[in-house]
């Protein structure tokens, strides 16, 4: 057995040996062994790592660095990577504490905030967001370097390319060290130095799968369709037109001819019509690329990278949205893009800034959250909200002053502003004090006498002779009783 044998049979038996002790620890935790023995073993971290490195992946040939130059290749990785990244940095965040009874309050003017809207002294806020997402959407992971000052806080955040960045594991395959490695600069990174953002591998959560990723095959397809094309526009020697006849052609037939169709439709006269006459004479126009559905494969590929990005083609002005394409559908579309690619990346990214910058330094009740009042495509419609207000205010649910400020408009607070509508007869009533509902009429009111309802001399007369009688009855009654009175002290 030679050396170099020798070696790789060395390899696999220490590989083999890996993936065993692996297997045996993760065993023992789902038998039962405690989480924090797990990690300090190595557990699904060493037996990702095994099973990555042993696994046949169908992606395997494609490194970190390829997929960072695909954005460059592909036009449509590239409007897709570059929207989301450019929306994505439209974004603002916000730091929320949360005590145990779940009450929340905010910190506008927090330290790892102003750290985030300032990152270093070569970006934006908004380039800094960029260079994070663009890294997650091609590589399916991105790293930023936490530089810090000389009392040890955070004081620069730094994206890295993903193909800049290896790991550095110890024996038992345990990460040591983020090293970055550019043009002859190394640097070994603390792994609480460094912020991971990951869309992990469903093989091995250890490993991560970006959209990229996802769509090599589409993308390969897609690049081998333009080469193709480049190459028969380049290298075809098409024939032009066919003339045939039902007679063999002389030489001197041919030759006028082929002096005939270069001066006719030759260089420079590509358009020009070509007539042609005489028994049985009959001219076909050969065009091999027609037979090719170039619209249908480039719209298909298009659709299904779009679709592994979650950007809807309309909004990339790609043919496959723009066939049935209308200004609703566009709205809708925008829509769509920011409450579901945006947010969703909007909230992984808050989680990674929480758990990298504010509960790793201490502070492990807060949040970065991210704010999302200032974006339209986020908020309800205005005529939807404006119903959905004014049904709720008529209901009674709403103060005056709820209900003025759900509209936009100015509040008048005090005892007006503090009103609520009642939903039987949409009577007003104020919720620290009694209602007092006035059930009695007058006739005759100024309304009804305008309207010739009022109060005439005979409704007068009327009541007069009621009360009259009212009053004659009672007598009568007085004087029957003390009648009857007297009649029994007569009889006693």
């Amino acid at each position: 057995m030679g050396l170099r044998n020798w070696l790789g049979k060395r390899r696999e038996r220490k590989l083999q040996k890996k993936l065993d002790e692996a297997s045996k620890v993760v065993f023992n935790a789902l038998m039962g062994k405690d989480a924090q023995q797990l990690a300090t073993e190595g557990g699904w971290e060493l037996l990702g790592r095994v099973l990555s490195t042993n696994s046949d992946s169908p992606w395997k040939t494609y490194s970190t660095s390829a997929a960072e130059k695909f954005y460059t290749y592909l036009s449509v990785i590239y409007a897709c990577a570059k929207k989301i990244a450019d929306t994505m940095g439209t974004i603002t965040y916000t730091v929320a504490e949360y005590d145990n009874a779940d009450e929340r309050t905010e910190y506008p003017q927090h330290p790892m905030l102003k750290l985030i809207e300032h990152p270093n002294d070569k970006m934006s806020y908004a380039e800094f967001i960029f260079n994070v997402v663009l890294h997650l959407e091609l590589t399916g992971i991105s790293y930023i370097f936490k530089a810090r000052n000389q009392a040890g806080m955070p004081d620069g955040l730094w994206p890295f390319p993903s193909s800049w960045i290896t790991e550095e594991l110890d024996r038992a395959g345990r990460l040591r060290f983020y090293k970055i490695e550019r043009d002859g600069f190394t640097q070994r990174v603390r792994p609480e130095d460094m912020i991971i953002i990951i869309y992990p591998d469903a093989a091995n959560p250890m490993s991560p799968a970006g959209p990229t990723q996802a769509c090599f095959r589409d993308a390969q397809l897609d690049e081998a369709r333009a080469d193709y094309m480049i190459d028969m526009l380049e290298n075809m020697h098409l024939p032009g037109p066919v003339i045939t006849q039902e007679e063999p052609w002389e030489e001197d037939q041919l030759r006028m001819i082929r002096r005939i169709v270069r001066d006719k439709i030759g260089k420079g006269k590509r358009g020009s019509p070509l007539f042609a006459g005489g028994n049985g004479v009959k001219i076909e126009m050969v065009d091999p690329l027609a037979d090719i559905d170039w619209a249908g494969t480039a719209g298909l590929n298009e659709t299904r990278i779009c679709s592994t990005f979650e950007v809807p083609p309309i909004l990339l002005h790609l043919r496959a949205g723009l066939d049935r394409a209308t200004y609703s559908n566009y709205e809708q579309a925008k829509k769509a893009f920011y409450q579901g690619k945006v947010m969703t990346v909007a909230k992984k990214l808050g989680d990674s800034f929480s758990l990298g910058l504010l509960q790793v330094e201490g502070d492990v009740d807060f949040w970065f959250e991210p704010v999302t009042d200032d974006i339209p495509e986020l908020q309800e419609d205005e005529t939807a909200r404006a119903e959905r207000v004014i049904k709720v205010w008529t209901s009674g649910g709403l103060t005056l002053d709820q209900y003025l400020a759900e509209l936009g408009y100015e509040e008048i607070g005090g005892r007006d502003g503090e009103m609520r509508l009642l939903p039987m007869g949409v009577q007003p009533w104020y919720p620290n004090e009694e209602i007092e509902i006035n059930m009695e009429t007058d006739a005759g009111t100024d309304e009804e006498e305008d309207e010739g309802f009022g109060v005439t001399d005979e409704d007068d007369e009327d009541e007069e002779d009621e009360e009259d009688s009212e009053e004659n009855i009672e007598d009568e009654s007085v004087e029957e009783g003390a009648d009857a009175g007297s009649d029994e002290a007569t009889e006693e």
